[in-house]
């Protein structure tokens, strides 16, 4: 059976669809796989300053204990010297 030229046109046309559908559902796969590992890469990076921050945290509450520590050790030897200016009756 012979296709007449408008039939073989026709179906180079739907031809040229499908293959261009399929390129593209490629393009667009590939395109996905690339943005997952941006965002892996991009969660990887949060994660690491997330646990920075957090060491960076306790650094810091351990010199607030020190610093408090001082503070008290400060406040018992001002009492030792002066106790009736320092004590809260004094006011």
């Amino acid at each position: 059976m012979k296709l007449t030229s408008a039939a073989n046109g026709i179906l180079t046309v739907c031809a040229a669809v499908v293959g261009s559908a399929i390129a593209l559902g490629s393009l667009i796969m590939v395109g996905q796989a690339n943005l997952r590992a941006d965002l892996r890469a991009e969660i990887a990076i949060n994660r690491a300053d997330i646990a920075a921050n957090r060491s960076a945290i306790a650094e810091v509450r351990g010199d607030l204990s020190d610093l408090r520590a001082d503070v008290a050790r400060m406040e018992g030897r001002l009492l030792e010297r002066e106790p009736a200016q320092f004590s809260p009756r004094a006011e």
